[in-house]
């Protein structure tokens, strides 16, 4: 019965190791790991031509449609692409790929093979920063005399 706490003490080595990791994150990155990014599109879906796309053709095709989003939060920026599918005279895309551009800082370096951000350690860290604010305290009442 040793392979279950094996398993259960590497889970909680690579807990640790990302928990300081995120520990250390700017509070907008650390957003975007909780609530997810915040995007908006620079580019709205545009043709381009298969060395655009940075991929292999498929099936004979040459064009490709690409969307560029980049996160108003972290400015992580999202590559899209597409082929184009035409069924029963209607225009579909499939997509195909999508490559980020993380700004310097959002990625955790350093971790232990397969240990992935945890949203669950995310929602706790931002709890824990939380408590730790000081509390405003509202105005005090107080009577004047007559």
């Amino acid at each position: 019965m040793t392979a279950p706490r094996r398993k259960l003490a590497s889970v909680l080595d690579g807990d640790a190791a990302l928990r300081v990791g995120l520990d250390h994150l700017d509070p907008d990155y650390i957003g975007c790991r909780d609530t997810r990014h915040w995007w908006e599109t620079m580019e709205d879906y545009h043709l381009v031509d298969t060395d655009q796309v940075g991929i292999q053709p498929r099936q004979g095709h040459s064009k490709y449609v690409r969307r560029v989003i980049e996160c108003q939060r972290c400015h992580t920026r999202r590559v899209e692409a597409y082929s184009i599918v035409e069924r029963q005279g209607w225009t579909m895309l499939h997509s195909i790929g999508a490559t980020y551009d993380y700004p310097d800082g959002y990625q955790l370096k350093g971790l232990p093979s397969g240990v992935r951000s945890s949203a669950e350690l995310v929602r706790g860290l931002i709890f824990d920063r939380m408590q730790e604010r000081p509390r405003k305290r509202a105005p005090r009442k107080t009577s004047r005399p007559a």
